[in-house]
Order: C-alpha cells, then structure tokens, then sequence
C-alpha cells in the first residue's frame, strides 16, 4: 500500500500529487501534517471506468487528472438540464480535457450553452429522450468528428452546433426533421454528411433549412 503526504495549509487543507505508478484499484493513504496535527485519508486508485456522484462516469485515467480522461458519460438524470451546467469554465477543467460526451436516456431539454467549447472532445452521441436543444448548447466542438442526434428531438435552437469544422458525420435519428434555425450548424465542415432514418431523407431535404443541406443527406 502506498502512502503520500502531503502539508495542511492553516485550514488543514491538502493537495497531495499522485504517482503514475499505483494500480488499478489499489487502496491508497494519503496522510498531511501540520505542527502536531495529523489528517488521513484513504482512497482507491481508479479503475478504468471511474463513477462519481452516481451519475458521471469516464474511460481513461487519472494520471495528471482531468488531462487524461476519455469519454464522459451522464447518467441517470432527468428533465432540464441547466444553461452553463457543464460548459468550459479555463483550461484544466474536465470539459476542457474530456474526448467525448454521452448522454443517456433520461433528460428531455439541454439548456444554454450547457455543453459549450468541449474543444478536445472528438464524439457526441445525445441520447434519444432529449426534445429539445437550445441556443450553443454543443457549440465550439471544434475537434468532434462524430455527432448522433437521438429520436425524440424536435427543436434545436441558434447556433447550437456551430463550428463542427472537423465534424465527418452527423447522425440525426428523428423521424420528422427537427425545427432548426438558419445558423444552428454554422461553419460545419464542408464535406460534412448528414445521416437521417433512410424513410426521412425526402421529408429533410424539403424542410426548411434543412434543405440547404440536401446534397449532404443520406440514409442511415
């Protein structure tokens, strides 16, 4: 078992930096002192998918954490999802190093600006109980490649996707094209294409805005 110690500032307060070299579930004690003050804790390394709070999930490691992480995955909510709940707030922040996001079933509404400027996260899969999308809610996902849109979407707001300048395929799986607006996919990549259920791809490429895209359409 390996032991860090670290040194309490006057609150009693620690950072202790991990080693790369501890194991996939190992039990960890992690020990601070301070005058004649000692604070201990135990912990366990992290496996290779790592639950927090119950409802958030990633792949990848911990090493020099968050710049490590792999795809996160939210699960188990439910209803609206806030404007800025998980936007990049600086760098180092775990939005700023995550290279995916998955949102399970559950949430219908993605707010504001709720997932915005994931600038290293390469996929996005928006689980198929989500309605609607709103104003940037994904935008400035420069470095995604891959977008899948779930069945139960129905609007998705201004510029709630824009700058997908790396973005290869975008699946939308709804059956009835989605209300969108003129610049919800702004600057997408030219060569981008757009995948919809193979008995729709009539209905997008004859709705409203949709149809600026028509050449890029396919089936699924």
């Amino acid at each position: 078992m390996a032991t860090y110690t670290g040194v309490a500032d006057a609150n009693g307060d620690f950072t202790v930096p991990f080693s790369s070299s501890y194991t996939s579930g190992q039990k960890v004690t992690v020990t601070a002192e301070k005058d004649s003050a000692t604070k201990t804790i135990e912990l366990y390394a992290p496996t290779d998918v790592i639950p927090q709070i119950n409802n958030f999930q990633f792949s990848g490691t911990m090493v020099d954490f968050p710049q490590n992480i792999g795809v996160i995955t939210l699960n188990g909510l439910s209803g609206r999802i806030n404007d800025n709940a998980m936007n990049v707030a600086g760098t180092g922040s775990i939005p700023s190093a995550a290279q995916g996001l998955v949102i399970s079933d559950g949430p219908t509404i993605v707010g504001y600006n709720a997932f915005g400027s994931w600038s290293a996260a390469q996929s996005l899969v928006v689980g198929d109980t989500i309605e609607t999308i709103e104003v940037i809610a994904f935008a400035n996902w420069t470095n995604a490649k891959t977008v899948v849109i779930g069945q139960a979407v129905s609007s998705i707001g201004s510029m709630a996707f824009t700058d997908l300048t790396q973005c290869n395929t975008i699946t939308v799986k709804a059956n009835t094209p989605p209300t969108i607006e003129a610049n919800t996919f702004a600057y997408l990549k030219g060569t981008c294409i757009i995948k919809v259920p193979a008995a729709s791809v009539a209905a997008y490429k004859a709705a409203n805005v949709w149809k600026t895209f028509g050449s890029r359409i396919q089936a699924i």
